[in-house]
């Protein structure tokens, strides 16, 4: 998703790559959950954390809608976050001890923090940043690619692209039809295409998700399609 700021305001004036060094290591986090705390509706779920959860908690989309999860308009399309509920907003999956109960399963969004992605072009091309006044607890420099800790990162990388490069053709579109339909078929289209289906288990995240991809293009094609020129006599000329 997209952030309207301008980056010299929130970045450290380096872009990385995964190799790379950054200094966004806490150096164990002291479980302030300041960063779980007060993010209203940024914590977006894309089609991989939908994944994960279902996967590895065993909760499809449409449990985690019940509590866990809500729907919300990032820029000008409908996409899930996770909930922040109760007294100062903290996520819906910190503990009594304001720790996060599913660290292993959380979601991209949550693993890339205090880092951003930058992009560059239409094919979703993109290189890290380091977000500053993010965390007061930053200390030492870690590999990207470590802070992460996203098993086939090049694989994930080239996914973040395809779905990066995607979100912006369907913002697009929805945003060249002032009357709003479109914005409202599209967002279903997406949901029905990428979060409601159950993924399967038996096969790899990444070639089914390359599937619904091309299903998702060609819908969107359809959704977009320019009608048919009039002829001169029904244009009344």
């Amino acid at each position: 998703m997209q952030r309207d700021v301008d980056i010299h305001q929130i970045w450290d004036g380096r872009f990385y790559r995964s190799g790379d060094l950054v200094k966004a290591d806490t150096g164990g986090c002291s479980g302030c959950s300041g960063c779980c705390r007060g993010m209203g509706t940024s914590v977006v779920l894309d089609p991989y954390d939908i994944w994960r959860f279902q996967t590895q908690l065993g909760l499809v989309f449409e449990r985690l809608l019940h509590g866990f999860a809500e729907l919300n308009m990032q820029d000008g399309l409908a996409v899930p976050n996770l909930c922040m509920n109760g007294e100062g907003a903290g996520c819906v999956f910190l503990d009594e001890q304001d720790r996060c109960k599913i660290h292993p399963a959380r979601p991209g969004f949550c693993r890339l923090f205090p880092l951003g992605r930058y992009y560059e072009g239409t094919e979703g091309d993109f290189q890290y940043f380091l977000q500053i006044h993010q965390c007061d607890h930053v200390r030492t420099k870690v590999r990207v690619r470590k802070w992460l800790d996203q098993p086939d990162l090049p694989l994930y990388e080239e996914y973040i692209r395809h779905w990066h490069a995607f979100w912006v053709q369907a913002r697009e579109a929805a945003d060249a039809d002032p009357s709003g339909e479109r914005r409202r078929s599209i967002s279903l289209m997406i949901l029905k295409t990428f979060y409601l289906p159950v993924w399967d288990e038996s096969r790899p995240f990444y070639e089914q998700f390359e599937d619904r991809l091309a299903q998702a293009r060609e819908a969107l094609n359809a959704l977009t399609a320019d009608a048919s020129p009039e002829s001169p006599d029904e244009a009344g000329t």
